[in-house]
């Protein structure tokens, strides 16, 4: 074996072939062991959105090793990419070839959130292995440009000037000896993926609805995620990765409940609803949102309802709705003549973890309620509607859900 340490360069990640995988280092080995060679592939390749985990916008992972005694070998180690390379600090090596070396790996902007726990966190952790702490889903509008930069809303009319999408979550974990071969870093996404779609049948009928983007309200947005592994490592390779979410905040009494938002830019042109579902989100974007708590899943949070739980979980979309008679006169239903309005849905999420879920509303007969929370968006007026949950008109939005496997893309393993 060569005694160098080789990265690939994320693989399916990085959408890079095997010809590109990078020398990081090609110091001797030490002690006469073997270096530690990698190879890392994503198991659910996304699509190539400013949100998700691509080649084009990640640039640095996180390694901690742990040996099979449980005690720390080395990391948190930065791998980073730099003039297309991948470089780390030093060659790390087998500490002995017949015994299990474990490995802790998180990427791109999780990396903020990775870390080794104290001895103030082991009520969080649950065990002594690296984790992620404070996860944060930011709140307030995300404002994406025509080229497809995002910015984030500072809720006086202006924008930050650095570009601030929603993220993707991805870890890995792999125990193994150095006989088993490379460390097979197999990312997973952490997170749940919700598109939103819409259409409107009567277009042709003098019913009009532009879409400029939509905001989730009363979800988590704060997490920590700890991988699930057994206290005695075995000598069995293992390349799954798997671990819980626990909705947590170290400043946060009640757990932080977020309002997160994906919109066009501030005088965007909109897009008008026909009668084929399209993404009200900008460039058919999507949000990242932490999977709902276990004791949740089976009946999901609780929805909006302005009698019985004012603050549940709700989805809203940024619109102007109007009616034109035959006589060519236009009733504002959602928004004004140079605004617009929020079109509140009351949902019960069940997210899971990894996957993707779409939301597809129909527009056609009805506008949903008033949005009971007010907007710090420049573009949308305030409602005069009422103080929350009243029907824009007659009928509400109906819609259905579907679910997907987190699958965008291919799943090509292309490791040393």
């Amino acid at each position: 074996m060569r005694k160098s340490f080789y990265l690939a360069a994320l693989a399916a990640i990085a959408m890079t072939s095997c010809s590109q995988d990078e020398v990081i280092n090609d110091a001797p080995a030490l002690d006469n062991n073997s270096a530690i060679t990698f190879r890392t592939i994503l198991d659910k390749s996304p699509i190539t959105r400013d949100n998700t985990t691509t080649g084009a916008n990640i640039s640095k992972f996180k390694v901690v090793c742990y040996d099979w005694n449980n005690e720390h070998y080395f990391g948190p180690v930065d791998v980073t990419k730099k003039d297309g390379s991948w470089t780390t600090d030093r060659v790390y090596n087998w500490k002995k070839k017949d015994k299990t070396l474990r490995f802790f790996a998180a990427h791109g902007t999780s990396n903020q959130y990775f870390r080794e726990p104290t001895g103030n966190d082991t009520g969080v952790t649950g065990n002594k292995y690296p984790f992620l702490k404070d996860a944060e889903i930011h709140d307030g509008p995300h404002y994406m440009d025509a080229t497809g930069k995002y910015t984030q809303f500072n809720g006086t009319g202006a924008t930050n000037t650095k570009d601030h999408p929603m993220h993707d979550i991805c870890a890995a974990f792999y125990e193994g000896k150095e006989g088993d071969g490379d460390v097979a870093l197999n990312f997973k996404h952490l997170l749940s993926k919700v598109e939103i779609q819409a259409k409107n049948d009567k277009h042709n009928n003098g019913r009009t609805v532009q879409v400029l983007g939509a905001r989730i309200k009363g979800l988590y947005k704060y997490g920590t995620w700890v991988y699930n592994v057994a206290d005695t490592p075995s000598d069995t390779q293992n390349k799954v990765c798997e671990g819980t979410w626990h909705h947590t905040h170290t400043s946060e009494t009640n757990f932080g409940t977020g309002d997160a938002w994906i919109r066009w830019h501030e005088n965007a042109v909109s897009t008008t609803l026909d009668a084929t579902y399209k993404s009200v989100l900008p460039q058919a974007e999507s949000f990242m949102l932490f999977p709902t708590v276990e004791s949740d899943q089976g009946t999901g949070t609780t929805a909006y309802d302005k009698t019985a739980a004012p603050n549940g979980t709700y989805l809203s979309v940024i619109c102007r709705v109007t009616m034109t008679d035959a006589d060519n006169n236009t009733k504002y239903i959602v928004g004004s003549a140079d605004k617009y309005g929020l079109a509140m849905i009351p949902v019960s999420f069940k997210l899971e973890q990894g996957k993707k879920y779409i939301f597809k509303l129909d527009f056609t007969n009805g506008s949903g309620q008033v949005d009971p929370t007010t907007p710090i968006d420049p573009d949308i007026e305030l409602p005069d509607g009422g103080e929350g949950g009243e029907e824009h008109e007659g009928g509400p939005i109906n819609f259905t859900v579907e679910v997907e496997e987190w699958i965008d893309g291919g799943n090509n393993d292309m490791g040393m």
